[in-house]
């Protein structure tokens, strides 16, 4: 006599991306008659129902945790395995925000972030770039780290400069719109001994450059 399976085995995921899992499963260990389907939930939800002992699921999200559960059917009725958990990979981070910048200064600039409002995973370094030129080209990596933070020195007074942050994790990287400073003014540097000639004998002519 037909009853429900027994020893129903869990999933076990095979390969996986950031919006995706593959699984496969065996038969169950006594299945008690003839299996009419299989049934994979997905954190609760019907993901897959079919006779095939593998299964693509799709539209997951990024380094996010999924429960998974198979169940297994004959005519009498179904049993489901034990449930397991599983991840899928990181993905390039989203929603990162252009630096906070303060001119500290003459020659220096203060500048502060706030982590991508989607990460997609952990993330692992960020870049401040400075920028110059039309299309605000990169110019230099003012710091890599992991901070929140970051100064850059060594720039000329009273000068506007953009300023931009790139945020990295294991599945890719997000780079933000830049953002601008202008450094403090400071005393002029530079100034030459003025040009003197004798204009007639009670003037003097006297000119600089600037």
């Amino acid at each position: 006599m037909y009853t429900v399976p027994i020893g129903v085995q869990s999933p076990v995921v095979v390969s996986a991306n950031s919006h995706s899992l593959f699984l496969e499963w065996l038969p169950p260990v006594q299945p008690n008659g003839i299996i009419t389907i299989y049934n994979l939930f997905v954190g609760g939800t019907l993901s897959f129902s079919g006779l095939n002992t593998s299964a693509i699921v799709t539209d997951l999200l990024p380094y996010q945790q999924y429960t998974l559960t198979l169940q297994a059917c004959t005519a009498i009725g179904c049993s489901s395995g034990p449930t397991v958990t599983n991840q899928t990979l990181p993905d390039s981070p989203q929603g990162l925000a252009p630096p906070i910048l303060v001119a500290l200064g003459p020659t220096s600039v203060s500048a502060t972030w706030q982590p991508p409002v989607i990460p997609n995973g952990p993330i692992l370094s960020y870049n401040l770039l400075q920028l110059s030129g039309a299309g605000l080209t990169q110019s230099a990596v003012v710091y890599s780290g992991v901070g929140p933070q970051a100064t850059g020195t060594g720039l000329n007074p009273a000068t506007l400069y953009f300023f931009s942050l790139v945020a990295y994790n294991a599945g890719g990287s997000v780079q933000s719109e830049a953002s601008n400073v202008t450094t403090i003014e400071s005393s002029p540097d530079g100034v030459l001994a003025p040009n003197v000639s004798v204009l007639n004998s009670p003037a003097l002519v006297v000119s600089w450059s600037t």
